[in-house]
């Protein structure tokens, strides 16, 4: 299956100047999830088809269903990524097993746990070269800017307000 980042996107909460350029410019990130058995004959079709798709800068390949990956396939799949890389493009594969990332033998930027987290990187990485700044370097959102509360009056947002606290919390 093959679909792109304008169609599905990661988790991630952003803020609506960033969806609106992901609407505009997120069918620059292609998504193909592969399944089976992978040796030369259906990778050399895939590489080929990826290569040939120039408008996916960004390309994530979902290897979660992949039951097995022979040398050849791992060495046209490098190839490819090598091939994107020398065009300016990018490479992700997301949810591999352990014996394909042996097998690929790529740096760890060049994978991801699953297909939401190497979206989340692609969008970032996207939003970025459109000039959007990154999550982490922007304010707080007030809480009247929520979506949830557009509706909501300024008594009602500082009603709400009044019962709520900021908490942070270490990852896991």
């Amino acid at each position: 299956r093959r679909y792109r980042g304008a169609e599905v996107r990661s988790k991630r909460l952003r803020r609506a100047a960033a969806r609106r350029t992901l609407d505009e410019v997120g069918d620059r990130i292609a998504i193909l999830e592969l399944q089976g058995d992978l040796f030369f004959a259906n990778t050399e079709r895939l590489v080929r088809g990826a290569l040939a798709d120039s408008g996916a800068r960004y390309l994530v390949l979902d290897a979660a269903r992949v039951a097995s990956l022979d040398q050849v396939a791992a060495g046209l799949l490098r190839d490819l990524v090598t091939a994107l890389l020398a065009a300016g493009r990018t490479a992700i594969f997301a949810g591999a097993s352990e014996s394909a990332r042996k097998a690929l033998a790529l740096p760890a930027k060049g994978f991801a746990a699953d297909v939401d987290e190497a979206l989340e990187r692609c969008e970032d990485a996207l939003l970025e070269e459109m000039g959007l700044p990154s999550i982490e370097s922007l304010p707080p959102i007030p809480l009247a800017e929520f979506d949830l509360l557009r509706d909501f009056d300024a008594d009602e947002v500082a009603v709400l307000a009044s019962h709520l606290a900021r908490r942070r919390y270490q990852a896991g």
